[in-house]
């Protein structure tokens, strides 16, 4: 992993803080072509132009990640730019992983614990565990907007069929068990009797997790 600067490092937080703003986003990118990493620069600006929907000219109704056949016979810009983005990600993968690696297995496949989203990682998949003791470090420089845990799985109540976290003061190990810390932070945003689905369950955990790395970092 690269040593960042004190400028790379300043433009890195304003992302993290503004998750939805693509402007730092481009300003950082303007940065790394300044500073010869063209590469890094543009595959930002193609991510955000692949998220902003372009319409394929072939591929109406096709998943977002499809690509038409003659992207480039045709220049359909959207195939063209995810054609790019395959591109760039294939060859500096490694380098842009950052304070992720070290949640990642060593000779593991990094699609498997990260996703980039609007060329800066969206997306982080590990143990609640890791999580605890890397997130802080991690949120402070990506503008991580979802957290899945892989050893962790709500509890549906036979009663209500609703969905629930629980914690334990003890050493007790249940997918469904969380740290007090996080369970208390899963609870104020919790509906009344548990959560209605499974997708929101796991959202509230999600959301639970990167407030709990903000206030630690």
């Amino acid at each position: 992993m690269k040593l960042m600067n004190s400028c790379e490092l300043a433009l890195l937080k304003a992302v993290a803080a503004n998750p939805a703003d693509d402007l730092p986003r481009l300003v950082l990118a303007d940065w790394y072509e300044e500073n010869g990493e063209g590469e890094r620069a543009e595959f930002i600006r193609v991510q955000i132009e692949i998220a902003k929907d372009l319409s394929c000219k072939t591929s109406v109704g096709y998943p977002p990640k499809y690509i038409c056949n003659r992207a480039k016979i045709w220049n359909c810009v959207r195939c063209l730019s995810i054609i790019r983005e395959r591109e760039l990600y294939q060859i500096a993968r490694h380098e842009w992983q950052g304070d992720c690696v070290e949640i990642i297995p060593k000779g593991a496949t990094i699609d498997e614990y990260i996703t980039f989203q609007r060329g800066f990682i969206h997306t982080v998949r590990c143990t609640i565990a890791d999580w605890i003791e890397y997130g802080s470090k991690i949120i402070a420089t990506n503008p991580v907007e979802r957290v899945e845990v892989s050893d962790r799985k709500p509890l549906r109540s036979f009663i209500t069929s609703k969905f629930y976290w629980n914690y334990s003061s003890g050493n007790v190990e249940r997918p469904f068990i969380v740290p007090y810390k996080i369970w208390n932070l899963v609870h104020a945003n919790e509906e009344e009797y548990g959560f209605t689905s499974r997708e929101l369950a796991i959202n509230a955990l999600s959301d639970a997790l990167i407030a709990y790395a903000k206030i630690t970092s």
